[in-house]
């Protein structure tokens, strides 16, 4: 198999990312599109397990994302996204929560078995063909363009990636992550008295639990928590 430089140039390109603007991811996925036509079948399979994407969730008038995600279920991105095979990646992926933009809704962890279809590149398969190596490795002492972002994800930071062209499914969210209130924590516990918040108070103190720290939900509480929102986006609906 011979790898063109024009791939490692479009493959490094989106390795390097788009600051979270999709108008800026389309050029560069259509780039890697063209590339990835040129390779063989095998690299763009996956073995059927599943695979993970960390995303936050915005409330934004111009591009909406939660009326279409939370109900009718889907959220169509409009090009190829990145996955991960390692949960553990997903979890450690960034901020927990995007604490900063007043838009912010969630951070969310998405689950999903990609069908055949879907898969547009298997990065983890690249590295284990030795001519992809051979190839990869010329780019690089050649100055490549893209050598640095190629090689950049690699061992310690290697992102386990798989290159889906997959919409965001509500029945697929995995684990739900934001901030945590003390008033929950209290109803949690029972904690209705002041002098009972305060022992609560104290308690968390001396665990070193900060209830404002970002976290995510467990699985089973994600499910929790989407079965509120969903009820209470139904019965807003149903009292317009």
């Amino acid at each position: 198999m011979t790898y063109r430089d024009a791939f490692f140039d479009a493959l490094g390109r989106w390795q390097r990312g788009w600051r979270q603007d999709p108008d800026r991811r389309l050029p560069i996925a259509d780039a890697l599109l063209a590339e990835v036509a040129h390779l063989p079948a095998f690299m763009r399979q996956h073995d059927g397990t599943p695979v993970y994407r960390k995303r936050d969730l915005y409330r934004l008038e111009q591009r909406p994302e939660l009326a279409p995600l939370f109900e009718r279920g889907l959220l169509d991105e409009g090009s190829p996204t990145s996955w991960s095979t390692s949960v553990d990646f997903a979890e450690k992926f960034g901020k927990i929560f995007d604490d900063v933009s007043p838009n912010a809704v969630a951070g969310a962890i998405f689950m999903h078995v990609p069908d055949a279809a879907e898969v547009v590149l298997n990065i983890p398969r690249l590295w284990g063909d030795p001519s992809f190596l051979e190839a990869a490795e010329s780019y690089r002492s050649r100055d490549g363009a893209e050598a640095k972002a190629v090689f950049h994800f690699r061992d310690e930071r290697d992102q386990f990636e798989i290159i889906l062209r997959a919409p965001l499914r509500r029945d697929e969210i995995f684990r739900f992550g934001r901030t945590g209130s003390y008033e929950g924590i209290y109803a949690l516990l029972g904690a209705t008295t002041p002098d009972e918040q305060l022992k609560v108070d104290q308690m968390l103190a001396e665990a070193n639990i900060d209830p404002l720290k970002p976290r995510y939900l467990s699985p089973e509480g994600t499910q929790r928590a989407l079965k509120g929102a969903f009820d209470e986006l139904r019965k807003r609906r149903v009292n317009r």
